[in-house]
């Protein structure tokens, strides 16, 4: 089966799973698997009409996500991380693709200042926010093995 079947086969992975739990792995190097499971992403936030989504709901453990943080475009983005927030906050309710009929008041940075490598290695530093600051830090979050449930105080599933 070549790569691009293997990603033709593709779903989302809903909780309870490991792999959705665990840190994602830093890409050393963007190779064109990568840059296919990036286009396949693309294709399934649409098809869903999804916001973003990390490579992690699709059971890869790296550190890939996309969304639009920098609308109205749809953007990959390669090691994203955050290097500095706002101290405003905002709560706002979120719900997950991987964690369906699920919805949860989660309090967000409004403003971030971002860095992260497109899928040609160029360096990104943007400030963003509003909507987009929200989609990141969700995404984010994704890479780094939480999810909406673990901010949660209603249930036991909280691990925050």
């Amino acid at each position: 089966m070549d790569i691009l079947e293997e990603y033709e086969l593709l779903s989302i992975i809903e909780t309870p799973n490991e792999c959705l739990t665990k840190k994602s792995e830093i890409i050393s190097i963007v190779t064109s698997d990568i840059k296919a499971l990036a286009k396949e992403m693309m294709k399934i936030v649409k098809e869903k009409e999804g916001l973003g989504l990390a490579a992690p709901q699709l059971g890869r453990n790296i550190r890939l996500m996309v969304g639009y943080f920098f609308s109205p475009k749809l953007t990959a983005l390669i090691n994203p991380r955050i290097v500095r927030k706002e101290h405003q906050k905002v709560i706002f309710r979120e719900g997950c693709l991987s964690c369906p009929d699920k919805e949860v008041d989660i309090s967000r940075s409004e403003v971030i200042m971002i860095v992260a490598e497109n899928l040609n290695g160029k360096k990104i530093v943007k400030k963003i926010s509003g909507v987009s600051a929200r989609i990141f830090q969700h995404e984010l979050d994704h890479l780094d093995g939480k999810l909406i449930i673990d901010y949660d105080k209603s249930t036991d599933e909280n691990v925050s």
